[in-house]
This record gives C-alpha cells, sequence and structure tokens, in this order.
C-alpha cells in the first residue's frame, strides 16, 4: 500500500488477509479430515475383506487344524496377536500363532469359554462361543475407532468360526455313520454268502439222507409181507416227503437273492 493509507483500503485488506488464514486453515483442516475418512474406509474395507475371505476359506478347511490356522491368520492380517481353542466332538485343539498352546495357554482358553460372548481384561479381549475361544492378546485400546471395529469384526470371526465347526462335526457324524454302513454291508454279504453255501451243502445233505431211507425202505418192503400197490403208495409218501423238505431249502435260496438285491440297494444309496 502507497501513502497515504486510506482507512478503508486498509480494513478491507486486513479483512481480507484474515478471512484467507482462516480458509486456509479450514481448508487444511478438511483436507486431514477427509484424508482420515479416507483412510478409515480403506482400513474398514480391508477389514471386512480379510473377514469375508476367512469365511470363504473356512468352508474348504477339512479339520478343527486347519480351521484354527484360518482364524490366526485373520488375526494377524489385523495387525494383532491372538490364540484360539476349538472344542468340537472329537477333540478339542488349541493353538497359538507360534504353534501349540502351552498347558498355561490351554488352561487360560478354557476358563475364558465360561466367561461370557465377550470378555476385556487388561489389554486382552475373548470372544466365547460354544465350540470356539479367541484371545486377542494386543487390543488397540489407545485407538477407540479401531478398537470399536476390531471388537465388531473379531466377535464376527469367532461366530463364523463356531459355525464351520458345527458344521464340520455333522460331516464327522455323516463320514462315520457312512463307514460303519459300509462295514455293515460288507458283513452282511459275507454272512449271506456264508448262509448260501451252508444251505447247499445241508440241501446235498438232506437229499442222500432221504435217498438211502428210501432205499433201505424198499429193502425193508420184503420182510413186511406188503402188497406191491401198499409198497409203491408208502415209497411215494416218503419221496413226497424228501421232495418237500428240499423245497424248503430252495425258497431259503431265493430269499438269500432277495437280499442280495436290498444289499446293492444299500450300495448305491451309500455311494
Amino acid at each position: 500500500m502507497t501513502k497515504p493509507v486510506a482507512a478503508d483500503e486498509l480494513r478491507f485488506k486486513v479483512k481480507r488477509a484474515i478471512n484467507h488464514v482462516i480458509e486456509s486453515k479450514q481448508l487444511k483442516s478438511d483436507f486431514t479430515n477427509a484424508f482420515s475418512t479416507a483412510m478409515t474406509a480403506m482400513s474398514s474395507a480391508a477389514e471386512v475383506g480379510a473377514l469375508l475371505q476367512f469365511l470363504r476359506t473356512s468352508f474348504s478347511c477339512p479339520d478343527y487344524m486347519s480351521l484354527c490356522r484360518e482364524v490366526l491368520a485373520t488375526i494377524t492380517s489385523y495387525g494383532l496377536e491372538g490364540s484360539v481353542q476349538i472344542r468340537g466332538k472329537d477333540q478339542v485343539v488349541s493353538l497359538g500363532q507360534n504353534g501349540a498352546c502351552s498347558p498355561l495357554e490351554v488352561s487360560v482358553l478354557k476358563n475364558m469359554s465360561t466367561q461370557g460372548r465377550i470378555f476385556e481384561f487388561s489389554s486382552r479381549t475373548s470372544y466365547n462361543y460354544d465350540h470356539i475361544t479367541i484371545i486377542v492378546k494386543n487390543m488397540p485400546r489407545d485407538d477407540p475407532d479401531r478398537h470399536g471395529r476390531m471388537r465388531d469384526n473379531l466377535a464376527l470371526l469367532a461366530e463364523g468360526g463356531d459355525a464351520r465347526v458345527v458344521a464340520l462335526d455333522d460331516q464327522f457324524v455323516l463320514s462315520r455313520q457312512h463307514d460303519e454302513l459300509v462295514e455293515l454291508i460288507a458283513n452282511t454279504r459275507e454272512t449271506l454268502h456264508d448262509i448260501e453255501l451252508n444251505q447247499q451243502l445241508q440241501r446235498e445233505q438232506s437229499k442222500a439222507i432221504f435217498q438211502d431211507f428210501l432205499d433201505e425202505l424198499e429193502n425193508k418192503f420184503i420182510n413186511l409181507g406188503l402188497k406191491s400197490t401198499q409198497e409203491d403208495e408208502l415209497a411215494e409218501l416218503a419221496r413226497q416227503a424228501a421232495s418237500r423238505a428240499l423245497a424248503l431249502y430252495d425258497e431259503g435260496l431265493l430269499v438269500g437273492e432277495r437280499m442280495e438285491k436290498l444289499l446293492k440297494q444299500l450300495d448305491n444309496s451309500a455311494s
């Protein structure tokens, strides 16, 4: 400004300079807030993405141990440390990020499983469901926003893990029942085969016994003083009795054939 200074012009320029400083500070604050919001949104999206990835991969976990590893991998992706215990029908598995849990860690996991759905102590937080307990050792309590997100995401992680344990247990039961059914079918088929062989042997033995009986009966007719017609009638009665007895064995073989068809149907169902 050149002298002499006009008071109105001076006030106008000072006011404009002050407004410029205020606007600059506001823009800087808005930029900082926008950047922080964007970073939070990206972090939140990445955290949810890790949770969704766990849910997808958990479906392919064939056993408790592999499921424990997937849970720990998700915790690690959050930059956290923890341990997990799965309590299934077949066994209890406890795993930390350095491998199998120590007896002390196993005891802590077991005790935490009775402390309610979410239990916070010191810098640790436990998440408990019927079949799984997760303990996170370094929750970010100094960052309330991230702490809240982690609390929610880890609760969902535990819930998803629990659901997969239930599914695994159901699969184990079905697999065991299938194996038992296959073994039962095999044993039944073997037993039927033995019965069939035994029936055939008994039929041949019975046939020989009846034939010996008929031969002996005809020899006895000489000493009984019977007429020829009487001898023929008695011999015919004996032959008919033998035929009926042998027919019973044949009916037993037919039953065996029907049982074999039933076993084939069971085989198809089991496969």
